[in-house]
């Protein structure tokens, strides 16, 4: 059973997108939550490379809305975590 399983992985077809890139070595976890936000919010109804890099290529989303998704991601947090937001630590 198991090795029927591989052998259906390693069957599915791979599809490389063009899509935004961080320029620094602390932005990825940003870009994930991007790109996951994105993905949910309009899924492909076709996983066709044509589609996927017509509508959502490198012009997923701008350097300006990685930038101002920390302090969003920053109060978040303070809100889940059932605490006030201290003023030093956010300004947007």
């Amino acid at each position: 059973m198991a090795r029927r399983k591989e052998e259906l992985y390693f069957q599915l077809p791979g599809l490389t997108v063009k899509v935004p890139q961080q320029d620094n070595g602390s932005d990825c976890g940003i870009f994930v939550l991007l790109y996951s936000e994105k993905f949910l919010a309009q899924p492909p109804a076709l996983f066709d490379k044509s589609i996927l890099d017509a509508n959502w290529g490198p012009k997923w989303f701008t350097a300006s809305k990685v930038k101002e998704q920390r302090p969003l991601i920053k109060k978040k947090i303070y809100e889940l975590a059932g605490k006030g937001i201290p003023t030093f630590l956010f300004t947007a």
